[in-house]
């Protein structure tokens, strides 16, 4: 018989077991009783199993195909029930020999013919020696003595040691049994010490076998409240934020919950980092364009690409797994400085995009896994940042209960029901005089018991402590800390939980019960996204190259192409020809702009074609901002570009906003252009020799009834934020190389 490596190329838990079994004790000579296939025994010795001259794993197979399921399952446990009809004795599997044979486990007792065995210095003494030949001598006469008492009948062959856990705390009180801090020592210890213990035979045989324990960052046992086995109440506070803190003794690192990926990865959040072999990631055009192509399987494969390009940049260890993206509020006022951000004032709309983004940035993989983990938001009824002395801090939305269902949840309802989201946000504002990230009947009732989300609910950034500070709901921070947890939220972005929950449990405010209930969701989302697998998984080949692809760039410019609206084209002026249009004026203050493009929540992106660069490419350009900016607090420049419309054959006005007129914390006042815009278009209409188109930048609407009424304005293009590849997708659908179906 050759115990060989093919014979423990078995998955199966028994099959090991019984492996290890017939390898141990084979064709012993003993004193004790035989474990199994006795020669006398005339039931078993015909059995296949009790064949020498079988191979092991033949045998094996042959003697898992007659155990019943119930016998299989008590096989599954250090003491070992015994088969009677198959000849097999019980066995206890759990023996010491730290540094000797011990009677620490069940499976060795000292008595009668063995009173005792050779007790070798403690291994934290023995390891001080730096003598691989002495640990490994030391580990073979451990071995004679354990094969004694085995025969004698009064021991296994199993010994659950060394222990070769790293010495890292001083104070841990089973440094003793370990060869101490060096990794090197350790590993060096380990392999001579099992070496000598085994004998490691030909064909694999062992004489007895070793156990190398206890694997892995265990180094303490009970300290400070803390015990082996468990996360104690400080660990469990430190999760609950989205900093969340390592706990090394447990081998788990902190991570960084809050990234973003709106409309591509972006480094607005500090989960996300470019630098390196990751300088930028796609940026598709912004969510208030994209949504304007009303075209599901687009929205969902940019979702994927992003998701491509989180992995990638996960897997290079810059990046986390869960995306706070996207925003799905209802765009009710048109002066929101957040408008850009979602898919409009549309709950069905909304709704639809939300499920469709959602689906391709998770994946939605086989057995509820994730590629990455979305998060919708801000749920709910906000659409106010900052207007005529109210801030989204204190503001109260009243809403019916009707306007609620049909309106502002529908789309986080699609987000859920739809798109299996993984996570939802609750915002800052009140909803009906109550916080959202402290509602019992939004967060437990609605979203989690009616809806049935899988997954976790995060603050927006210092909701529970705005609603403490600012909005003075509770009286103290313990009641807002346990008043935001008990309503069902399970992760605070930012570090109000962290302070204030052990104060909370304390007082008798919460239970650490409450506690577990959040990690448990927050934690099921990481297994879910395979972070506790050890490895990086189905998505472990994406990387640098896999990022800002040609694929990629291509699919930033279709959504771009697909997303620009024609809002008035007079005597079918568009498109314009390169052969009768030759020389083309390009004015205004957004004509030649990179990062305006790409709107808010924006990464880097991997490349621009500015307006001007890619009308270039198709003709002759006289340029001209004619103001500084979107501002655009003077008529200084307009002489320039009147003079340059005058010499055009056609002339391009790419006006608008950017983020000093519409953001996060900024809404409008109103909805005409900024400052001289309107006096610009107007002159260079007028001065103008050939058809003028004007362009729009912007997230919200602007109200350009005056040039819809000039006869001088040929044709208005709304391009929203168009991404990186804005420039281009706006000249080619105005020279026709594009017809979005829109035109």
């Amino acid at each position: 018989m050759s115990c060989n490596k093919k014979s423990l190329l078995f998955g199966n838990k028994v099959v090991v077991i019984l492996v290890f079994l017939l390898c141990l004790v084979h064709s012993s000579e003993s004193l004790r009783p035989l474990f199994a296939c006795n020669p006398a025994n005339g039931l078993t010795r015909t059995l296949r199993f009790c064949r020498v001259n079988v191979p092991i794993h033949v045998r094996v197979q042959d003697l898992i195909g007659r155990l019943t399921l119930q016998e299989k399952i008590r096989l599954l446990v250090n003491n070992a029930a015994a088969v009677p009809r198959l000849g097999i004795g019980g066995y206890e599997w759990w023996s010491e020999a730290l540094h000797g044979v011990s009677n620490v486990g069940p499976g060795a007792k000292f008595g009668g013919a063995f009173p005792g065995a050779t007790s070798f210095p403690q291994v934290i003494t023995t390891a001080a020696s730096f003598n691989q030949s002495l640990w490994e001598e030391i580990g073979r006469v451990v071995s004679d003595e354990a094969r004694a008492m085995y025969n004698g009948g009064v021991a296994g062959l199993t010994y659950w040691s060394p222990n070769v856990n790293i010495l890292r705390d001083p104070r841990w009180g089973r440094g003793q049994e370990t060869p101490g801090e060096d990794p090197v020592v350790a590993g060096k210890y380990a392999a001579s010490y099992v070496r000598g213990l085994q004998g490691n035979g030909a064909g694999n045989r062992l004489k007895v076998a070793a156990c190398c324990k206890h694997y892995t960052a265990y180094d303490l046992d009970n300290w400070n409240g803390v015990d082996r086995f468990h996360f104690n109440a400080k660990e469990k506070i430190r999760l609950l934020v989205n900093n969340a803190a390592a706990v090394p003794r447990l081998g788990i690192g902190g991570y960084e919950w809050w990234s973003e990926a709106l409309h591509g990865v972006s480094d607005v959040g500090p989960g996300a980092k470019f630098g390196g072999a990751f300088p930028g990631a796609t940026s598709f055009p912004q969510v208030i364009t994209t949504a304007a192509s009303f075209n599901q399987s687009l929205w969902e494969e940019i979702g994927r690409v992003v998701s491509d390009e989180a992995r990638a940049m996960y897997n290079g260890g810059v990046a986390g797994l869960t995306y706070w993206s996207p925003n799905v509020n209802i765009l009710r006022d048109p002066r929101w400085g957040r408008g850009q951000e979602t898919p409009g004032e549309d709950p069905v709309v909304a709704g639809k995009y939300a499920a469709s983004y959602v689906r391709g940035l998770q994946g939605n993989g086989a057995g509820n896994r994730l590629k990455v983990a979305a998060c919708c938001k801000h749920y709910t009824a906000y659409d106010l940042d900052n207007w005529n002395g109210v801030d989204r801090f204190h503001f109260n939305a009243k809403v019916s209960k009707q306007d609620l269902e049909d309106t502002y949840n529908v789309p986080f309802k699609s987000c859920v029901y739809e798109g299996k989201v993984a996570s939802v946000m609750c915002s800052y504002n009140q909803v009906n005089g109550k916080p959202t990230c402290a509602d019992e009947n939004l967060l437990k009732n609605t979203i989690r018991g009616q809806w049935r989300l899988n997954g976790y609910i995060v603050s927006d950034c210092d909701s529970v402590d705005v609603f403490f500070n600012q909005q003075h709901y509770t009286t103290t921070p313990e009641e807002a800390a346990a008043a935001s947890i008990k309503a069902g939220l399970d992760l605070d972005c930012g570090p109000f939980l962290a302070i204030f929950t052990e104060g909370a449990v304390k007082k008798g405010l919460l239970t650490e019960y409450d506690v577990n209930l959040a990690l448990a969701n927050t934690i099921t989302v990481q297994m879910r996204l395979g972070m506790f697998d050890g490895n990086l998984g189905p998505y472990a080949s994406l990387g640098p190259r896999d990022v800002c692809t040609l694929a990629h760039r291509h699919l930033a410019l279709e959504a771009a192409h697909q997303g620009i609206v024609l809002l008035k084209n007079s005597g079918r002026s568009l498109p314009l020809s390169p052969r009768r249009h030759r020389t083309v004026a390009v004015i205004g203050p957004n004509s030649d702009v990179t990062e305006t493009m790409i709107g808010n929540y924006a990464g880097k992106a991997c490349t621009y074609t500015t307006p001007l660069q890619g009308i270039s490419r198709y003709a002759r350009t006289l340029h001209q901002a004619g103001c500084a900016g979107v501002a655009c607090r003077g008529n200084q420049g307009f002489g320039a570009a009147e003079a340059a419309a005058r010499e055009a054959d056609a002339t391009v006005l790419v006006m608008g906003l950017d983020q000093s007129i519409e953001a996060e914390t900024r809404d409008r006042t109103g909805l005409l252009l900024p400052g001289y815009q309107q006096e610009l278009v107007t002159r260079v209409a007028q001065a103008s020799k050939g058809p003028v188109i004007l362009v729009l930048m912007s997230g919200g609407p602007i109200d350009v009834s005056f040039a819809k009424n000039n006869p001088r304005v040929a044709a208005i293009i709304w391009a929203g934020y168009p991404g990186q590849a804005g420039g281009a997708a706006i000249a080619n659908i105005i020279f026709g190389a594009v017809n979005p179906g829109k035109l």
